[in-house]
């Protein structure tokens, strides 16, 4: 019987069986009926510590990149330097680009939208070569390019105003907004032109 047997192996048996009773014990308690929320909790408690592991680990990688790197210090560098221009979004200044066929074309436009405050400012620039399509042909064309600085606001009335002193039947006009500039210059620009559509 185990009562003759010697300590060492009463002492594995005794081992033995407390680690079946506990195997029972908490078998029973996973697959016991009436608790399901016991058993989901002893199943995701691991999952859940290794969620939380990564997003540690993910936090302090991030934390290393801008510290090495120095892009915390670079962002904070790039809107400082932003502090004195001003932005479209607060501005909405643009810049509009027409074609012209000659110097002379060009002045009685932009004398047209200087003295109506259409436009602050327009800048003939020649030596400009076009190709483009025109009624199922291929044309080539030595022109000269207008570069008006105005508000958006004003953009319909100037674009009306073009069409009427343009030579063309179909002049090119066309906008893009002023995304930064210097806040003097802008400045200058708003007081320059209209405060209405025109």
């Amino acid at each position: 019987s185990g009562w003759h047997r010697p300590r060492r192996q009463l002492q594995a048996l005794a081992t033995h069986d407390h680690l079946r009773l506990f195997s029972r014990a908490l078998a029973r308690r996973m697959h016991a009926p009436g608790d399901p929320k016991r058993k989901r909790r002893i199943l995701q408690f691991p999952t859940t510590w290794k969620t939380v592991l990564l997003a540690l680990v993910g936090a302090f990688s991030a934390w290393i990149v801008f510290e090495t790197y120095g892009i915390g210090s670079v962002m904070a560098r790039s809107m400082s330097g932003l502090q004195g221009n001003t932005s479209a979004s607060d501005s909405e200044f643009i810049a509009v680009y027409v074609t012209v066929p000659s110097a002379e074309a060009g002045k009685a436009i932009a004398s047209k939208l200087i003295s109506n405050k259409l436009a602050a400012c327009v800048n003939m620039i020649p030596g400009i070569q076009s190709m483009y399509w025109w009624e199922g042909k291929v044309e080539v064309d030595e022109e000269l390019l207008l570069m008006i600085k105005s508000r958006a606001q004003l953009f319909d009335a100037l674009s009306n105003a073009v069409v009427e002193a343009h030579p063309y039947d179909v002049p090119e006009v066309i906008a893009v907004p002023i995304a930064n500039g210097n806040k003097g210059y802008l400045d200058w620009l708003a007081n320059s032109t209209g405060k209405d559509d025109a």
